[in-house]
């Protein structure tokens, strides 16, 4: 199912998605789906990072530690 939406953007900005979509042959709002769909997927990683590494915060610093000792010796 689709909605549609309105947005303002910058007049850069339109100028820069006109010439995507002219070089590319897709249609503006193809452009700016596939560009939101990539911002939030990497936005959802980082997410998940940023929890895997608040959940693992004790056992990476053990782990850092244990490779500082073993440069050591």
């Amino acid at each position: 199912m689709t909605r549609k939406m309105t947005i303002t953007l910058e007049e850069s900005i339109l100028s820069d998605l006109d010439n995507a979509a002219l070089s590319s042959g897709k249609k503006k709002s193809q452009i700016i789906r596939e560009a939101l769909r990539s911002y939030l997927n990497i936005a959802s990683k980082e997410e998940k990072a940023k929890l895997w590494e608040d959940e693992n915060k004790i056992a990476i610093k053990e782990y850092l530690s244990y490779l500082m000792f073993k440069m050591i010796f």
